[in-house]
């Protein structure tokens, strides 16, 4: 990808989280099943991008409680939806609390 200052990681970032997944549901929508399922398989194999790796320390961290570690793209991506639907728990409880003091 040629880019123009940006990183080598931060390019990376940029095909494994927004090129990739965009290119997965155009595919998929336009019934090119080979395409599809190449573009799957790097998803499902692929480790990683090291801003990936912060994000899922700081996700288990809040979350989980324990470390997760070699998880694959598509892994995380499920743990990013995981964390999403967390934050709301988290912020109706909070407002819940909030409420009950007042």
């Amino acid at each position: 990808m040629s880019f123009p200052g940006l990183g080598e990681s931060r390019k990376l970032d940029m095909f494994f989280n927004i090129i990739v997944p965009f290119f997965i549901v155009i595919y998929e929508s336009d019934g090119e099943q080979r395409l599809f399922d190449f573009l799957k398989k790097i998803i499902e194999t692929c480790p990683l991008t090291e801003e990936n790796k912060k994000l899922v320390e700081k996700i288990s961290n809040k979350f989980l409680n324990k470390a997760i570690q070699n998880i694959t793209m598509i892994e995380f991506f499920g743990l990013l939806e995981y964390s999403k639907k967390m934050m709301v728990v988290y912020e109706k409880t909070s407002l819940l609390k909030h409420a009950a003091t007042l």
